[in-house]
C-alpha cells in the first residue's frame, strides 16, 4: 500500500517536472517570438512601413500603429477591423484586392503584391502598396496572413518631379551609366541638337560629342565615377544638321548606382559672341596700330573726349579741341535704310550699349562735314566698367572712314542685283516665247477652221453672234500672244528707217478717244533728226503700251502726259546707272548717238518694290490688266538694241526714256 503511494508521488512528481519544463520552454519561445515581433516593428517602424496581421481562425486582424500613422492617425482614431480597411481604400480598389487575396489563400498565386488608392485623413488620396504572405499549417491550410503597406505618394510625388525636371526644354538633362549609355534625356536634346530623346535612349553619348573633345571627356567621366563632381566642363555635341553645338555641363554620379546625372546648358551663342569680342579687340589693336582710324576715350560722367586722335581735324574736318559727342551726332544725316544711320536711331543704340545691354558698339553711319562732303564712318567701341558697382564709366573706340569701302559695296551690291535680274528677265523671256508661239499655232488652226465653217453653212443672225463672239475672243487671244512674243525678243521684224515723230504721231492719234478730257497730251518733239532703224508696227506698240500705263497711273484725277525727244550721246557705262532696266547678261548696248524718247506722267508714281517688279510679264496692278504690256515695252526695245530707264518719285510723277539707235549709226 505504501509502496504504491510512493511509486504515484513519484510518476506525480515527474509529471509536475515535465508539466515546469514545458512552461519553461514556452515561456522562453514565447520571449524568442516577443523579440522577434519587437524586432519585425523596429525595421516596419525604421522602413516606414505598417503591419497588418489577419488570424483567419478567429477572424480577428491586427493593425501596427505606423500603419494607421501612413494615413495621418493615431493608434487610438482607428478599430482593428476590415471594415476600417473597407471604408478608406478606393471602391475600385476593394474588389481587386480581395480577389488577388483569394488566389493567394487558394494557392493559385504565390505571392500578394498590389498597389492602390487610400484615403489620407486630411482628404487626399494616398498610394499604398501591400504584400502579404499566408502562414500555413502542416496541412497546407492558410491559418494566418502577415503583411505590410508601404506609402508611395512621396516616390510618386518624387517621380513626378523627376519627370518636371526632364521636361524641361531649355537645358538638357542628362541620366547616363557611368559605362556612357545613355538612360534618359529630355526634350532639351531635341531643342539644342535636333535629336528626339528616344532616338537617343540607349546610345553612347561619347558618339555626339566632337572628335577633338572625346578624350578630355572621357577624362570628366573619369573624375565623376570617384565621385568627383563637376561644376563646369565644354565640350562640343553634334547637331542633327552636321554642326556642333558647344555645352556647358555641370554633373554628379553615383557609384553605388553606377549612374551619372547632368544638365547641360547651349553657350553656342556667348562663344560666338566671346569670339566675336576677341576679333573686335584684334581689330580694334590693329586699327591703333596701323592709325586706319580715329582712336578715343568718351569719358561717360563729363560726357567729353578723355583722348582723341590728332587725325579727327583730317576726316571729320573738327579741330581736335572742338570735338564732341554732340558735334559728331549732329553731323550724322537722318535717313531710312538698313544701316542704323538716323541720328535718333544712332543716340538710342547709345543709350543702351550705355546701360550694358550691349556687350559693343558697333555700327555704320553717314556724316555731312562743315564742307559738305558725305562720308561713311564705322564706330566700334567697347564698354569701361567700374569694378565695384558694375556700371559702364566710360567707352573706347575707334572711328574708321569706310565711304569708300562703302562705295564699293553698294556698287557691288546693285551690279549684283542688275545680274540677279537679267537673269530672270532672260528666263522669264525664254519661258514666254516659247508658250506663246505654241498658243499661236493653236489659234491660227482655230481661225482658219472657224472661218471655213462660217463660209459654208447658211447663219441666222442667232449664230452669227455666236461667231462675231468667237472672232473677238480669237483677235484678242492674239493679240495677247503678240505682246508675249515680243516681250520674248522674237517678234518677227521689217527692219526699215522710221521717223519716230511719226510713230508718235500715229500712236497719239489712236489711242486718244480712250484717254479722258481730264488728261493733257503734250508733245515736245525737239530731235532734228529721228530717224532709227527698226519696225515701225513694233515701234508704234511701245507708244501706245507706254502711253496707256502712262494714262491709267493718272485715273480719274487731272493730269497731263508729256512726249518729248532727243537727241543723246551715250557711252557705254551710262546704260549701267541705277535708272536703267537691266536688260539681259549677253545685251550689251553701245557707245553712239541715240534718240531718246520720253514719256512723262503726272500720277502718283511708283515706290521701289513696284519699280522692281513692273517688267515682269503678267504682273499688274490693275484689276483688268493681263501684265504684259510694259514687258511688251522691254522685248521689243531689247529686239532693236536700245535701252529702257524709269524714274519715278511718289507722289508726284514716272518718267520712261526709251534710247534707240539712230539709223546713221547702224
Amino acid at each position: 500500500m505504501d509502496g504504491s503511494r510512493e511509486e504515484k508521488a513519484s510518476d506525480l512528481k515527474k509529471q509536475l517536472e515535465t508539466v515546469q519544463a514545458d512552461l519553461q520552454r514556452s515561456r522562453k519561445e514565447l520571449e524568442s517570438l516577443k523579440a522577434v515581433q519587437e524586432r519585425f516593428e523596429l525595421v516596419m517602424d525604421a522602413t516606414n512601413d505598417g503591419l497588418w496581421d489577419w488570424n483567419l481562425l478567429t477572424d480577428e486582424i491586427y493593425f501596427s500603429p505606423n500603419w494607421k500613422s501612413i494615413l495621418g492617425y493615431e493608434d487610438h482614431e482607428l478599430e482593428n477591423k476590415f471594415s476600417v480597411w473597407e471604408a478608406l481604400t478606393h471602391p475600385e480598389d476593394v474588389k481587386r484586392s480581395w480577389d488577388m487575396l483569394e488566389e493567394h489563400l487558394s494557392g493559385s498565386r504565390e505571392r500578394f503584391d498590389i498597389t492602390f488608392k487610400m484615403r489620407h485623413k486630411a482628404g487626399h488620396w494616398s498610394t499604398i502598396r501591400s504584400r502579404a504572405m499566408a502562414i500555413r499549417n502542416s496541412e497546407g491550410n492558410p491559418v494566418r496572413v502577415v503583411g505590410s503597406h508601404t506609402d508611395l505618394t512621396r516616390v510618386e510625388r518624387s517621380s513626378r518631379t523627376l519627370d518636371q525636371f526632364f521636361e524641361q526644354p531649355m537645358n538638357i538633362h542628362l541620366l547616363a551609366g557611368l559605362d556612357g549609355i545613355i538612360h534618359r534625356v529630355n526634350t532639351g536634346a531635341l531643342t539644342i541638337l535636333g535629336r528626339s530623346p528616344e532616338s537617343l535612349q540607349g546610345t553612347p553619348f561619347m558618339d555626339l560629342v566632337h572628335p577633338e573633345d572625346r578624350e578630355k571627356t572621357a577624362g570628366e567621366v573619369a573624375s565623376l565615377s570617384r565621385e568627383v563632381p563637376t561644376l563646369s566642363f565644354i565640350n562640343r555635341y553634334s547637331h542633327i544638321n552636321g554642326t556642333y553645338r558647344t555645352l556647358e555641363w555641370s554633373a554628379t554620379a553615383s557609384v553605388e548606382d553606377a549612374l551619372i546625372y547632368a544638365v547641360a546648358r547651349d553657350i553656342t551663342d556667348r562663344q560666338e559672341a566671346y569670339r566675336e569680342l576677341r576679333q573686335i579687340h584684334e581689330i580694334y589693336r590693329r586699327s591703333i596700330e596701323n592709325a586706319l582710324g580715329i582712336p578715343y576715350h568718351l569719358d561717360l560722367k563729363t560726357g567729353s573726349y578723355a583722348f582723341i586722335g590728332d587725325n579727327v581735324s583730317t576726316v571729320l574736318e573738327i579741330p581736335r579741341e572742338g570735338f564732341s559727342q554732340q558735334a559728331l551726332i549732329d553731323m550724322i544725316i537722318a535717313r531710312e535704310g538698313r544701316h542704323l544711320d538716323s541720328s535718333e536711331d544712332f543716340q538710342n543704340m547709345r543709350t543702351r550699349f550705355l546701360k550694358g545691354e550691349i556687350p559693343v558698339f558697333s555700327n555704320d553711319f553717314q556724316i555731312r562735314t562743315p564742307s559738305g562732303k558725305e562720308k561713311w564712318i564705322h564706330d566700334l567701341s567697347l564698354p569701361l566698367k567700374d569694378e565695384a558697382s558694375g556700371e559702364v564709366i566710360a567707352s573706347y573706340g575707334i572711328l574708321q572712314d569706310v565711304t569708300e569701302r562703302r562705295r564699293i559695296f553698294e556698287r557691288e551690291q546693285k551690279l549684283l542685283a542688275r545680274f540677279h535680274q537679267s537673269q530672270k528677265l532672260e528666263s522669264l523671256g525664254v519661258l514666254t516665247g516659247g508658250i506663246a508661239h505654241d498658243f499661236n499655232n493653236i489659234l491660227a488652226g482655230l481661225s482658219i477652221n472657224l472661218e471655213l465653217l462660217h463660209s459654208r453653212i447658211a447663219l441666222n443672225p442667232a449664230i452669227e453672234d455666236h461667231f462675231s463672239s468667237l472672232h473677238a475672243g480669237i483677235k484678242q487671244a492674239a493679240y495677247l500672244i503678240k505682246q508675249m512674243i515680243a516681250y520674248s525678243g522674237k517678234a518677227q521684224r521689217i527692219l526699215e528707217d522710221v521717223n519716230m515723230h511719226d510713230i508718235i504721231h500715229d500712236a497719239v492719234g489712236i489711242i486718244s478717244p480712250d484717254i479722258p478730257d481730264a488728261v493733257r497730251i503734250i508733245k515736245d518733239l525737239s530731235a532734228e533728226d529721228p530717224l532709227v532703224s527698226g519696225d515701225a508696227a513694233l515701234l508704234q506698240q511701245v507708244l501706245m503700251n507706254l502711253l496707256v500705263n502712262a494714262y491709267e497711273s493718272i485715273g480719274d484725277d487731272n493730269g497731263s502726259i508729256k512726249i518729248s525727244t532727243a537727241l543723246r550721246q551715250m557711252q557705254d557705262s551710262d546704260f549701267t546707272g541705277s535708272a536703267f532696266i537691266s536688260l539681259d547678261e549677253s545685251h550689251h548696248i553701245p557707245s553712239g548717238s541715240y534718240l531718246q524718247i520720253r514719256v512723262e506722267d503726272s500720277g502718283k508714281g511708283m515706290d521701289p518694290d513696284l519699280r522692281a517688279r513692273i517688267f515682269e510679264p503678267f504682273f499688274s496692278t490693275k484689276f483688268t490688266g493681263r501684265g504684259l504690256g510694259l514687258p511688251a515695252v522691254l522685248g521689243i526695245v531689247r529686239q532693236h538694241q536700245g535701252a529702257i530707264s524709269l524714274y519715278s518719285q511718289p507722289p508726284e510723277k514716272t518718267e520712261f526714256s526709251i534710247f534707240l539707235p539712230r539709223s546713221s549709226e547702224q
